[in-house]
């Protein structure tokens, strides 16, 4: 990397990988932090029962696909660039080894 100028010398690539390594870190610990804090405001809701639950995978599929369309308004019918675009369920988005198992 110092041969070919894209800095001075050796101190400077160290220092620069070190920076990529605290700025990973920091992200690593921010990403982890929100996981936990997401992981107690569900608990919180299913201990108070601010919760649904739902007989069959259309319901499940239908409900998740509402708020999708409420919060980023994307739906199962919109298209967006010609594209139609479609909702898929965490069940429909596991890899097919997984489906066979589950099945």
């Amino acid at each position: 990397m110092v041969a070919s100028s894209h800095y001075q010398n050796a101190s400077e690539v160290l220092r620069e990988g070190l920076r990529l390594v605290q700025a990973r870190e920091a992200e690593r610990a921010a990403r982890l932090t929100a996981l936990r804090e997401a992981v107690a405001v569900g608990i919180a809701d299913i201990k108070a029962g601010r919760y649904t639950t739902f007989e069959f995978m259309g319901a499940l599929d239908r409900h998740l696909a509402s708020i999708a369309d409420r919060v980023i308004g994307v739906s199962k019918t919109k298209c967006r660039r010609g594209r139609k675009l479609r909702f898929m369920s965490p069940l429909e988005a596991r890899p097919a080894y997984a489906m066979r198992k589950a099945a």
